[in-house]
């Protein structure tokens, strides 16, 4: 948890997922208002991409989140680099009323609300198609391009894909891995993928889909959709088919096998050290609708923190803005 930062009519705080690499571990610190970089340091012998995002309440679910990119050598070798493809559910109703619908129904025993849409890279039509615009990225035949896709969504498990084309996964949350080709992708919320396409179909537009995963138990109203547009087509919206057999698991894609091995060098110095702890659910006495409020505890101890001090380390300078989002700001 990071600091609190007010601005003129709201409330934020926010993190990144963790950078995680000798000689330290480094988090960002701290994020302003919208049009306002906050410059910060990191220190990282990590790559790939990571996101920061909003850790003040619902708040996040409004947009308040973005990428990262650490550039570095890549496991497997491409042209170009489209830079991240940001994939997220998206409701019409604020995070913070969505999240007391949530916890009504949880009351009953009822799942959230259905998200309303998905949007790629902040944009999408609407379900009736009567509003909105689709992402559309250019692509010339032949060549590779390295795509470095996030899932930032606020309950959606998403599979992604692209008609008539694989996807060549390089890289895993942060770990490079022996390439491996798949037709679809399924992420969880918060996953990241770096993924080479190579465009050797005929020159057309594609879909790039972006579709609910119902076997992790999500739902969404809409399916996102991006347009991949080869180089001399007048781009236009495509008339491809989904890629088949079509799939439906709530299993990451496998073997997901790194780069560089990192062994533990010494098990049974591992194992002499490992230490276990209880995972539990603490049902306090407070009832609504004679069903119990639930809370997570570890060690029969709530889950709550109190913001960390000021970044300790001295480093090399990071910025970033709330460009390309979709953040809703209360009036």
């Amino acid at each position: 948890m990071l600091p609190e930062a007010s601005g003129a009519d709201f409330l934020t705080k926010a993190h990144s997922h963790p950078v995680c690499r000798r000689p330290i571990c480094s988090k960002l610190r701290s994020l302003g208002l919208p049009g306002k970089s906050t410059m910060r340091n990191l220190l990282d012998h990590g790559i790939d991409e990571l996101r920061y995002h909003s850790h003040f309440s619902s708040q996040y679910g409004d947009g308040l989140s973005g990428p990262i990119v650490i550039n570095g050598p890549a496991s497997s070798n491409y042209d170009y680099d489209m830079g991240p493809l940001s994939i997220t559910d998206w409701y019409y109703d604020t995070a913070f009323q969505v999240d007391a619908l949530t916890l009504s129904n949880l009351q009953s025993q009822g799942p959230p609300p259905d998200a309303d849409n998905i949007l790629i890279n902040g944009t999408n039509m609407n379900a009736a198609g009567t509003t909105g615009h689709y992402t559309a990225m250019s692509v010339k035949k032949g060549k590779k391009y390295r795509v470095r896709l996030i899932n930032t969504s606020a309950d959606n498990a998403i599979r992604v894909s692209l008609d008539g084309h694989t996807m060549q996964i390089m890289t895993s949350d942060f770990v490079p891995v022996q390439p491996i080709t798949q037709s679809s992708i399924m992420m969880h919320i918060g996953q990241r993928y770096d993924v080479v396409v190579t465009a050797d179909q005929a020159a057309d537009n594609y879909w790039f889909r972006a579709e609910v995963e119902t076997a992790c138990n999500s739902s969404n109203l809409n399916a996102g959709k991006a347009i991949f547009n080869y180089a001399g087509v007048t781009l236009a919206n495509p008339t491809t088919m989904p890629n088949t057999p079509i799939i439906s698991s709530c299993t990451e894609p496998s073997p997901l096998t790194p780069w560089v091995p990192n062994n533990v060098s010494n098990q049974a110095d591992f194992i002499s050290q490992a230490k276990s702890f209880q995972v539990n659910l603490a049902v306090p006495g407070l009832t609504t609708n004679n069903f119990n409020v639930v809370a997570w505890g570890i060690n029969m101890t709530a889950m709550d923190s109190k913001s960390a001090p000021s970044d300790p380390y001295g480093l090399t300078s990071l910025s970033l803005s709330l460009v390309s989002t979709s953040f809703r700001v209360p009036v």
